[in-house]
C-alpha cells in the first residue's frame, strides 16, 4: 500500500507533465515555499505558487 505523501508527490509529477498548473497549485499547501534553482530567472524561494508553476510549465 502506497503512503499517502507518495500519492501526492505522484499526483504533482502527474499534473507538471500534463502541464495542469491548476491541480498542481490545488496539490500544494497554501503556505508552501517553492525554491528556483539559481539558473532559473526569479531564482529563490516564492510563496506565489502560480508565477512558479506557470513558468516551470511554459
Amino acid at each position: 500500500m502506497e503512503q499517502p505523501e507518495v500519492a501526492v508527490v505522484r499526483a504533482v509529477y502527474d499534473a507538471f507533465t500534463s502541464a495542469d498548473v491548476t491541480a498542481i497549485i490545488e496539490l500544494f499547501s497554501p503556505d508552501a515555499t517553492v525554491y528556483q534553482s539559481a539558473p532559473c530567472r526569479g531564482s529563490g524561494p516564492t510563496r506565489d505558487m502560480t508565477a512558479s508553476c506557470t513558468f516551470s510549465t511554459g
